[in-house]
């Protein structure tokens, strides 16, 4: 019947019925086939270079249109990735809306050809509908790239017989860093502050391609040592001594080192850098972090650790009671001055630490002299056993340069026990850490004898010149005695004093008596420890010879902290001794006149025996009844 039409109407019934067709068509065709816009987020459970993990694809898909069941999943690998290393049969597992919604973890069939992995059945299930926004495949095991340069692109795609549904390359992988198998930082110089050179040795983990570096980021801090100065010297040379090149960043402090790497290697290299500045105190500083490069991206990277084994001197220590003399056992003043070495920092600490014969008041006050620290605010005195620590703080000033006075006026001390002189007075500045920074042991303190409570008496029995007589000595201490104390009399030149050792003083005491010349130490005197204000009573009974003259003489009474180092804790020099006249023998003196009448002029002769030597130089004296006359 069509065939009967003219032309012109023929063709417009046939234009008709082809876009009727055509609608038809258009209909017919799965909206799923049209190509969807999908992007693709690739992490893995290993990021180290390298090393080999399961890769997860999360494939996420815009709009509403389904993926058809049976197609595939194909992703090409960029080629920074070695084709060998790619696994033949990796093992592929699906999740979330891959294969079944609710069964996370279903193994998929997959395969590699080259570079290229397809995973067959990721939506066989031809009872689902795929619409979900999004799937995760994951793949295992890939090994990594040996750089943590970013790849090129993925390619993703999702393809049903023959249609491409959906292209998406533009996600890309970034491996991180791997480990330095070995890595030592070894300075030159053994003390803190020092300048000399820093040794480096390290063995990577991950293969360096021709031409690598090695950078080194020091301590943004230069207390923890780094380069000397701005680093336009900085020298270079590796093991055998030949010149690398290297540069330094001044502002990022990073200094990079070529030549190490003239062909790719694994193999442990050392160099050397100067001038390196040691930290400035004994602490382990662990900043240093230690990269190997290629083609300017990271391979391998570990922290490296710097220690110096000594601090630094500080000089000029002088330890001083604040008044001009200080008595054993007395609260004073002390001022203490040091030179430092190395500079601080705010936070920094002055430790000393006093001899142990020296007493610190529970909460003893430090204040700064002079014009060193007049923009450093001390922190409160902590006290820990015969250490004084005090902290350094302040907004400006800082960093206190090297070579600087400190001063620093210490209230309250109590003086040693005794005369012995105190010695090994040990200053530190240290960090928060107590890590030193410099140090001296050294200085030395002695007070002086205090006195006796009351001035002493001294008798003695017979009283008689030249006389073998029984001491008793009474004296009252003034300062604190132990039971190890004891007490030295000291007599005259002019007295005889036996040699004796640790005997009994006398029959009826305790206490033993050893001689040394003059003096006579009396031990064991003292049954407790002792505090000033008791009477103490000596009897000595030891064979003493009274002086050979009345003249009277001093006796000089201490007492002694140790008998066994003899250190003086209270003097007195104000004991006497007066002896009495000897006696001639009246029977044995003869007086014979050469002229017995009266009134005659005439020559006595007189004949004695003396009881007591006469000394040289000494006279005798007579005196005449007064009815002789004596010529002019």
């Amino acid at each position: 019947t069509w065939g009967f039409l003219n032309t012109e109407a023929s063709a417009m019934l046939a234009f008709k019925n082809f876009s009727c067709l055509f609608a038809v068509l258009l209909i017919l065709v799965p909206w799923s086939y049209a190509q969807t816009e999908i992007f693709g987020v690739l992490t893995s459970d290993v990021m180290t270079i390298g090393q080999s993990g399961t890769y997860r694809f999360q494939i996420n898909k815009f709009g509403t249109a389904a993926v058809p069941t049976g197609s595939r999943i194909e992703i090409t690998f960029p080629a920074d990735y070695v084709v060998s290393s790619l696994p033949t049969t990796p093992s592929c597992n699906g999740a979330d809306g891959t294969r079944v919604a609710s069964s996370a973890n279903t193994q998929l069939i997959c395969s590699f050809s080259g570079s290229k992995l397809t995973i067959t059945d990721a939506f066989s299930d031809g009872s689902k509908t795929y619409n979900d926004d999004s799937a995760i495949v994951t793949v295992g095991l890939i090994r990594n790239p040996l750089s943590t340069k970013p790849t090129a692109n993925f390619g993703l795609s999702i393809i049903n017989t023959g249609f491409l549904l959906s292209v998406q390359s533009e996600f890309t992988f970034t491996a991180e860093k791997g480990v330095l198998s070995a890595l030592t930082l070894t300075p030159s110089m053994s003390k803190t502050g020092e300048v000399g050179a820093l040794s480096v040795s390290l063995t990577p983990t991950n293969q360096i391609s021709a031409g690598g570096q090695v950078s080194i980021k020091f301590p943004s801090d230069k207390a923890n040592g780094g380069i000397s100065g701005t680093g336009t010297d900085v020298v270079c040379t590796n093991a055998s001594g030949t010149s690398l090149s290297c540069t330094y960043d001044n502002a990022q402090s990073v200094l990079v080192v070529s030549g190490l790497f003239p062909s790719a290697s694994t193999s442990s290299v050392s160099f050397s850098l100067s001038p390196f500045q040691n930290p400035y105190s004994t602490a382990s500083i662990t900043d240093y972090t230690v990269t190997t490069l290629s083609n300017n991206y990271g391979i391998d990277e570990l922290k490296g650790t710097v220690k110096v084994s000594q601090p630094n001197a500080l000089s000029s220590l002088l330890f001083k009671g604040n008044s001009q003399t200080v008595g054993v056992g007395e609260s004073f003043q002390a001022t203490l001055t040091v030179i430092t070495t190395n500079p601080l920092y705010s936070g920094n600490l002055v430790a000393f630490t006093l001899p142990s014969v020296f007493r610190i008041r529970a909460s003893p006050s430090v204040a700064a002299l002079g014009s060193s620290l007049t923009s450093v605010t001390l922190g409160t005195p902590v006290v820990s056993g015969q250490t004084i620590r005090i902290s350094l703080t302040g907004s400006t000033g800082f960093p206190l340069r090297g070579g600087i006075n400190i001063t620093l006026l210490i209230s309250t001390i109590i003086a040693p026990p005794s005369t012995q002189t105190a010695t090994g007075f040990a200053v530190m500045t240290t960090r928060a850490d107590q890590s030193v920074i410099d140090s001296v042991v050294g200085g030395s303190f002695t007070a002086v004898a205090g006195r006796l409570t009351e001035a002493p008496t001294i008798s003695f029995n017979p009283t008689r010149i030249n006389s073998n007589s029984i001491f008793t000595i009474n004296f009252k201490p003034n300062n604190t005695l132990l039971t190890t104390s004891g007490v030295r009399i000291t007599f005259p030149d002019e007295m005889t004093v036996p040699t004796v050792s640790q005997v009994l003083c006398q029959s009826s005491v305790t206490y033993r008596c050893t001689t040394s010349g003059k003096s006579v130490t009396v031990s064991n005197l003292f049954g407790s420890n002792f505090i000033s204000g008791t009477q103490f009573t000596v009897n000595l009974d030891i064979g003493l010879v009274t002086p050979p003259t009345t003249q009277t003489l001093p006796v000089t009474i201490a007492t002694l902290y140790d008998v066994t180092v003899g250190d003086i804790v209270d003097s007195d020099t104000s004991g006497r001794i007066t002896a009495t006249v000897g006696g001639l023998n009246a029977n044995a003196i003869s007086i014979v006149p050469s002229n017995l009448s009266t009134g005659a002029s005439t020559r006595y002769s007189f004949t004695f025996v003396l009881a007591n030597p006469l000394l040289a130089g000494g006279s005798i004296t007579v005196t005449l009844p007064n009815d002789v006359t004596i010529p002019n």
